[in-house]
C-alpha cells in the first residue's frame, strides 16, 4: 500500500476521529511512504498514556491487544485486519539490562530522539507536515545510514541495531556514512549480549531482500560476521587458487545468494553451499592422489562439471556436516537446518536449486 501525503493526512485523521486521541504517522510508515514503496501495518505514537489508548479502542469497538503496554504500545487489528499499532511518546534508559527504564512524556521530538536511525525518526501529524528533527529526509535523499544522536550510546541500549543498519543496506541499497560504520566495528563484538534468535531473525530478513549482497558486505566490512557467523568470516578475501573461480570465495558466495531464488532456505543454502572449502582444500600433490584414488572416469566428469571438488574433494558433505553446527548454534528448528544441510550437501546436483546460480557467480 503506497499512499500520498494527503492519503497519509486522511488517514490519519480517520483514526483520530476513530479514536478521538491525537495521533502523529512514524518510523517505517513514513519512511517507506517518502521512498514511495509498499508499507502494510501503521505504527502510531500519541501523547495519550496507554490507560487512554486502551480505553478509546475498546470505545471504538475494537478489542485491544495489550502485550506491549507495560512500554506504552498497544494493538488492535481494524476492520480490514490490518494491525494498528499506537505507542505513547516515551523515552528510554538503558541501565546494565537490554531492558529499557521507559519514561512517558509529552514531547515528540523526545520521542523521536530515542529512535535507531535518522531515516526512522520522522513523523506526520494531522495537518500533514513532516516532523524531522535529526535530517532523516536529507539522508533518505542521500541514502546514507546514520544513528540518532551518539552513535555508541544508541548500539550500547540494543546492540541488534548494528545488524539492523545491515538490513537496511540490503533492502534499501543504503551505505552507511564513514562514522557509523566506523561506530559498528568498533562495538561489533557486542552483537554477542544479543540472542542468537533474533540475530536470525535479521538474517532472515537480509537474505530475503532485494539487494543480500550490500548487507553480507557490510556485515564483513564491520566484521559483525566474524562473531555471527565466523565460517562465513573465513571466506572474506579467501583466494580460491581454482582454473574455475576468478572470484574470491566471499565475493563467489555473495554472488551466488543475489542470484538464486528468493526463497528463504534456498537463500541460506546459497550462502552456505561452500562454507566447507577451506576446511577441505589440498594441494597438487594431494590432488593427483585423489584422483588415483576415485579413477579417472570420475575425475574426467568432475572436470567437465567444472565442480572444483578436484580442488576441495567433499566439500560439500564436510559443509552439510558444518551446517548441522551452525544450525544448533543458531538454535534453528531441526526441520530447518535438515533442510538447508540437504540444500549444502546436493548443491553440485544438476537438479539443485542452487547449481546453476552457483555455477554462473564464477
Amino acid at each position: 500500500m503506497i499512499l500520498t501525503m494527503k492519503e497519509i493526512q486522511a488517514t490519519i485523521r480517520h483514526f483520530q476521529d476513530l479514536l478521538g486521541i491525537k495521533l502523529y504517522l512514524v518510523g517505517g510508515s513514513v519512511r517507506d511512504k517518502l521512498l514511495e514503496i509498499p508499507h502494510s501495518d501503521l505504527d502510531f505514537a500519541t501523547p495519550n498514556p496507554p490507560a487512554e489508548i486502551e480505553a478509546a479502542i475498546k470505545s471504538a469497538g475494537f478489542k485491544p491487544l495489550l502485550m506491549g503496554k507495560k512500554f506504552g504500545t498497544i494493538a488492535f487489528r481494524d476492520k480490514n485486519s490490518e494491525l494498528i499499532e499506537i505507542t505513547t511518546f516515551r523515552t528510554e534508559t538503558y541501565g546494565d539490562s537490554r531492558k529499557p527504564e521507559v519514561r512517558f512524556v509529552r514531547d515528540i521530538t523526545a520521542d523521536l530522539s530515542r529512535r535507531d536511525f535518522t531515516v526512522n525518526a520522522m513523523a506526520v501529524g494531522d495537518e500533514g507536515k513532516l516532523i524531522d528533527p535529526f535530517g532523516g529526509y536529507a539522508h533518505l535523499k542521500a541514502g546514507v545510514i546514520e544513528f540518532v544522536g551518539k552513535p555508541g550510546e544508541r548500539i550500547n541500549e540494543d546492540p541488534l541495531r548494528m545488524l539492523r543498519a545491515c538490513r537496511l543496506a540490503s533492502q534499501f541499497t543504503f551505505v552507511p556514512t564513514r562514522g557509523t560504520r566506523e561506530k559498528i566495528t568498533e562495538h561489533a563484538v557486542k552483537i554477542l549480549k544479543i540472542s542468537r534468535e533474533r540475530w536470525t531473525s535479521e538474517m532472515d530478513r537480509i537474505l530475503t531482500s532485494s539487494h543480500p549482497h550490500r548487507g553480507l558486505d557490510m556485515l564483513c566490512q564491520t566484521e559483525l560476521m566474524r562473531f555471527i557467523l565466523p565460517e562465513i568470516w573465513i571466506q572474506y578475501h579467501y583466494d580460491q587458487n581454482s582454473p574455475y573461480h576468478r572470484l574470491s570465495l566471499f565475493e563467489h558466495t555473495k554472488l551466488t545468494v543475489q542470484r538464486v531464488e528468493n526463497e528463504l532456505h534456498v537463500r541460506w543454502g546459497a550462502l552456505l553451499h561452500d562454507v566447507g572449502k577451506p576446511f577441505s582444500r589440498i594441494d597438487k600433490t594431494a590432488n593427483r592422489r585423489l584422483f588415483s584414488i576415485i579413477g579417472w572416469k570420475e575425475s574426467i566428469r568432475r572436470f567437465w562439471k567444472k565442480d572444483s571438488q578436484s580442488n576441495y574433494p567433499y566439500h560439500a558433505e564436510i559443509g552439510a556436516e558444518i551446517v548441522e553446527k551452525i544450525g544448533r548454534y543458531l538454535r534453528w528448528s531441526n526441520s530447518r537446518t535438515e533442510k538447508i544441510r540437504d540444500l549444502v550437501l546436493h548443491h553440485l546436483s544438476d537438479e539443485s536449486p542452487i547449481d546453476r546460480a552457483d555455477q554462473a557467480a564464477r
